[in-house]
């Protein structure tokens, strides 16, 4: 068993123990005092370690059980005395019911079990003030286990919104109802700020309705948001009405995007995108070069031109006549 294991093991041992042979002390004859009439007893672990120093060997003493308590009996954060076997000196309150150790090879550590008579009112305030700061530390761990909790069902909940919204602006797609799927696919983008699935289509609502500049502003987020999106073929057409629409749909905005001396490069990314979800490779490169002209660093349309780029016709050379 891996030693620390081992101290946790023996630590609840002791704890077991001790309670038991608290039982079976008898308690002094003396009544509590008034203000503490419930008072019962309590349980202190300590363990102690032997190190090896210049001057001799010292002790360093930890609180076992209870776990967090380190105001007491530790005093202004100095080791206490210990005893010539190394016992710590604790004091009056303080009674030793129990001593161990690891097993056989192990008297560097040893553990001490006392019991603590609460009758004692400095004793009874340290062990009041643990509790109580105990406590706290109990409330606000609920408290932040709570707060986790409910972001994460409004999390849940904003994700099943999120895609049934995405869903609902889908079908408006397929139906041609192209403003309604885009104030329905634009909802569900704030949703969700990192899909980038519901943003494509948001991009498609776009084109579809002649906004070049928006429709390549979301498709840009979604590409950055998800770069694997660039190799694969979405199979646009079956969001449309019909599957030649989609077709329709990227002549068209082809020929609004050529013919304007102003288009920007992301604009040319969009028809590269369109063109190259259609299969038209050719056209895609060429959209994709106008791309990079404006942005020739820009690592999406790079990407892009690497994936369209035409095949290299070989050159055969003849040898000159003798």
């Amino acid at each position: 068993m891996p030693a620390g294991q081992r101290t946790i093991a023996v630590a609840a041992v002791l704890f077991v123990a001790a309670l038991a042979a608290v039982a079976q002390t008898p308690r002094r004859s003396v009544p509590p005092p008034a203000a503490t009439p419930n008072a019962q007893p309590a349980v202190l672990v300590l363990r102690v370690t032997d190190l090896p120093g210049a001057d001799g060997p010292s002790h360093r003493m930890d609180v076992v059980q209870p776990r967090g308590w380190t105001k007491w009996p530790l005093v202004n954060d100095e080791q206490p005395a210990f005893t010539e076997d190394g016992a710590p000196r604790l004091g009056a309150g303080c009674e030793l019911v129990r001593t161990s150790t690891l097993g056989p090879g192990s008297q560097d550590i040893r553990y001490y079990v006392y019991n603590l008579d609460l009758n004692d009112p400095q004793i009874a305030s340290r062990w009041r003030e643990f509790q109580q700061a105990q406590r706290s530390e109990q409330r606000l761990a609920r408290a932040e286990a709570r707060s986790h909790r409910e972001w994460e069902q409004r999390r849940q909940k904003l994700l099943a919104i999120h895609e049934q919204t995405t869903q609902e602006g889908v079908e408006l797609l397929k139906a041609g109802e192209y403003r309604e799927a885009l104030i329905t696919l634009t909802r569900a983008a704030e949703l969700n700020n990192g899909d980038p699935v519901c943003r494509v289509h948001l991009a498609q609502a776009r084109v579809a309705l002649g906004h070049d500049a928006e429709g390549a502003k979301v498709l840009r987020r979604a590409l950055e948001l998800q770069p694997r999106l660039v190799p694969m073929l979405l199979g646009l057409e079956q969001y449309y009405p019909y599957a030649e629409d989609f077709t329709i749909q990227v002549d068209t905005l082809a020929q609004r995007v050529n013919q304007r001396r102003d288009a920007t490069p992301d604009e040319y990314l969009l028809l590269g995108f369109m063109e190259f979800q259609r299969g038209w490779m050719d056209e895609a490169y060429a959209a994709f070069r106008l791309a990079a002209r404006g942005r020739p660093k820009d690592t999406l349309v790079q990407s892009y031109l690497d994936l369209t780029k035409p095949a290299q016709t070989d050159v055969s050379t003849s040898r000159p006549a003798r």
